[in-house]
């Protein structure tokens, strides 16, 4: 086995403009690296349990996104 990627494209609504946003995880075999639009925004290193990266300040409501995690 090797290192896979997952990478899924999203819009979000202009209803999300100004309020928090988390991209949720319901876990990984052992560790990660999140990035959005080819910026690292995350490392999570604890196994399978579940979790979130907060996105509010990375973001901008109308443009295209694509989230990859290695």
């Amino acid at each position: 086995m090797g290192i896979g990627w997952y990478r899924k494209h999203f819009k979000l609504p202009a209803s999300a403009d100004g309020q928090k946003v988390f991209l949720q995880f319901d876990g990984m075999r052992q560790a990660g690296r999140f990035y959005l639009n080819g910026q690292q925004i995350g490392l999570y290193e604890n196994g399978v349990t579940a979790f979130g990266l907060d996105i509010h300040q990375v973001r901008q409501v109308s443009a295209a996104r694509k989230t990859s995690s290695r």
